[in-house]
């Protein structure tokens, strides 16, 4: 719920800054830049809560994908290239990184039902994706490879 989101964990923040303030540690820039990083975190977090359970797994399993990608890569020719590619293009496609997402509910404060079934779909996108590829290598080919 944003209201949550807003009154048990971003208001705390700003409760926060508005101390620091008060004590003359803050000046009005700091306040300004608290404000526009709360309303940044609520509509992070109100587009995440929003989204279909189906259009959540599918940008975490294409996520898993790339994530798989990213590591076979570095494994496999020992070059950062598949991290430098595949890392941001999952961050400016807005797929869904399980770890990444945690992170975000975990520092806003939200944890509940709609929160922990969002994570669980996102889990499980990012575990479909991270082994669609190996397993695809295997019927291709017959054979396991290491990634």
């Amino acid at each position: 719920d944003p209201i949550d989101l807003i009154n048990n964990a971003l208001m705390k923040g700003m409760d926060a800054v508005s101390a620091l303030y008060t004590k003359g540690e803050y000046f009005l820039p700091d306040l300004m830049l608290a404000g526009d990083a709360m309303m940044s975190g609520v509509a992070i977090c109100e587009a995440k809560l929003g989204q279909e359970p189906l259009q959540t797994l599918i940008r975490a399993v294409f996520c898993g994908v790339l994530m798989y990608m990213a590591v076979s890569t570095y494994r496999e020719k020992n070059t950062l290239a598949g991290i430098f590619l595949c890392v941001p293009v999952f961050i400016l496609a807005g797929f869904e990184h399980s770890i990444a997402n945690m992170f975000y509910f975990g520092a806003s404060g939200i944890i509940n039902m709609d929160s922990i079934i969002y994570l669980a779909v996102v889990i499980a996108g990012n575990s479909v994706g991270g082994m669609a590829m190996p397993i695809l290598n295997i019927l291709g080919k017959g054979e396991p490879k290491n990634a």
